[in-house]
């Protein structure tokens, strides 16, 4: 593991001076720091595997596919592996396939990590998006925990939405908890599912928003919806860019809870 980034102690203390739940935080953890293995297939496998599966289950998953590469996880040892020992260690089919086409991709150089650091962030999160099994979450989590970037905010990461919505936690006069305006946020993807039925799909990517309203507050135990308008799609080398507005309704409310332009990338057969 590396040292903390060069940024790390300088914005801890920026975030101190601007936000009061953040220096309790800051001064809570005070012993923990952001450091990184630096080794990008590593951490692809690893992601890969976590995926859609609890933290035990993924930790213990990981151990057996660190077993059956020797300690050695890298592209020419992941890829001599053959599919069935893989799914001894309890992983399915499309992360099999995933991982496999992942060491390929290495070998003949289809795929550069070093190539991320000439990039900004969206465009990292793009090219990493083009791996099989990697959307823009598992994107933002490399480059965050990995590359060390500063200004990652994975608004669909579960875990910092439950996080802000603990730490910075409000009440109505009645009681009643207000949800978190991102909490929202993150639920569009589920809502909108269903939208658009595209033939000869081969994987749909979730690449984020580009603006964003939050119009009122949704309460806990509110019923809410959403509907969609496609504006535009666009060939974006060999993916197709859907650019969606989308605007989350609360039940009984005449204002809508948030309105949303979505980014979808639609990789074809």
């Amino acid at each position: 593991m590396s040292k903390s980034p060069k940024y790390w102690n300088s914005a801890k203390r920026y975030l101190k001076k601007k936000d009061k739940v953040m220096k309790l935080l800051i001064n809570k953890y005070s012993d923990n720091n952001l450091t990184t293995r630096k080794d990008v297939f590593y951490s692809l496998c690893k992601s890969i595997i976590g995926q859609q599966i609890s933290v035990a289950a993924a930790n213990s998953v990981f151990l057996k596919f660190n077993s059956a590469c020797r300690s050695k996880i890298n592209p020419k040892v992941v890829n001599s592996i053959a599919p069935s020992k893989l799914k001894k260690c309890g992983l399915s089919r499309q992360k099999i396939r995933g991982i496999k086409e992942l060491a390929k991709k290495y070998i003949n150089k289809k795929f550069n990590p070093k190539l991320i650091n000439k990039m900004n962030d969206e465009e990292a999160i793009q090219y990493l998006s083009e791996l099989r099994q990697i959307g823009r979450w598992s994107a933002e989590m490399i480059l965050l925990f990995t590359y060390n970037r500063p200004n990652i905010w994975p608004v669909q990461d579960i875990g910092l939405l439950r996080a802000i919505s603990n730490n910075y936690k409000k009440e109505l006069p009645d009681g009643k908890t207000i949800a978190h305006g991102y909490l929202t946020l993150s639920l569009v993807p589920a809502l909108t599912r269903n939208f658009i039925e595209v033939k000869d799909l081969k994987q749909m990517l979730n690449f984020g928003c580009n603006k964003i309203r939050f119009y009122s507050v949704v309460n806990e135990g509110d019923r809410v919806r959403a509907r969609g308008t496609l504006v535009e799609a666009k060939q974006r080398g060999s993916m197709i860019q859907l650019l969606s507005k989308i605007t989350v309704e609360v039940e009984n409310k005449t204002k809508p809870a948030c309105m949303v332009e979505m980014l979808v990338f639609l990789i074809m057969k």
